[in-house]
């Protein structure tokens, strides 16, 4: 999202921009970017919002078929589409990461089977409560990988 973000930033006319999950920090840092609106104030944990600022109207309703096109671009295809963890995983048989954006009460069983594949986690995901994320400090330790997060907020590894 901070690359799609960055996107609707170079559009012409807009002025500031930025694609989020409505977690409380990530609309906290749309607050002080002064890009936070009533309706993304009563945004969930469960939205994704887009707030532009724009010189005109015209700018705004361009970086508006913008962010459509690159959230509809991203969605993928049936190929990428996996019903649960252990087909994903076969999939991607050579992974040595992992991305985890799931609702807090989910993230210690799931990371717990990826530390133990060895995988390094990168755990997007808020509201894990705290003796998870201290089991699943010691274990990734244990495995000797890396986990970053839980509420790890944005990286760019790789150049993406």
């Amino acid at each position: 999202m901070m690359q799609f973000s960055q996107q609707l930033k170079d559009e012409e006319g807009v002025i500031d921009a930025a694609i989020i999950m409505c977690t409380e920090l990530n609309k906290n840092a749309l607050k002080n970017m002064e890009l936070l609106t009533e309706d993304g104030i009563s945004a969930t944990e469960n939205d994704t919002l887009i707030s532009i600022n724009c010189q005109d109207e015209n700018s705004l309703n361009n970086a508006i078929q913008k962010a459509e096109q690159l959230l509809v671009s991203n969605t993928g295809n049936a190929e990428n589409e996996f019903n649960n963890l252990a087909s994903a995983l076969d999939s991607f048989s050579d992974a040595n990461i992992a991305s985890l954006s799931i609702p807090g009460q989910f993230v210690k069983e799931i990371a717990t089977e990826l530390i133990k594949k060895q995988l390094h986690l990168f755990v997007f995901s808020d509201h894990v409560p705290l003796q998870d994320e201290i089991y699943l400090k010691n274990l990734a330790l244990e495995n000797n990988v890396l986990l970053m997060g839980p509420e790890a907020g944005t990286s760019i590894l790789n150049g993406t």
